[in-house]
């Protein structure tokens, strides 16, 4: 008798699930301002040029020019390990 009513309230639910009508929610993806990446990536193209130095009195020297912030201040951080101040600077 167990087995029975089991079976009888396990095809009463699958029924149900089947008959429910299924809604697909195919919309088309959109990006907006808000959905854009945080940190260091930047969505519109910019140059940063990393400056040095080895003294605070001496004279400002350019090191190079990148493309994404990221490794601007990657070549920063490397130039403040071997004992230069380094800054970046948005062009």
């Amino acid at each position: 008798m167990k087995k029975a009513i089991v079976t009888l309230l396990s095809v009463a639910a699958l029924g149900t699930v089947l008959s429910a009508p299924l809604i697909a929610n195919a919309n088309d993806f959109r990006r907006d301002d808000h959905d854009a990446p945080m940190g260091f990536r930047e969505r519109h193209h910019r140059v940063y040029e990393v400056y040095y130095r080895r003294h605070r009195h001496s004279e400002w020297d350019y090191y190079g020019s990148y493309n994404s912030r990221f490794r601007a201040e990657k070549a920063s951080f490397h130039l403040r390990l071997k004992g230069y101040m380094a800054y970046v600077e948005r062009r």
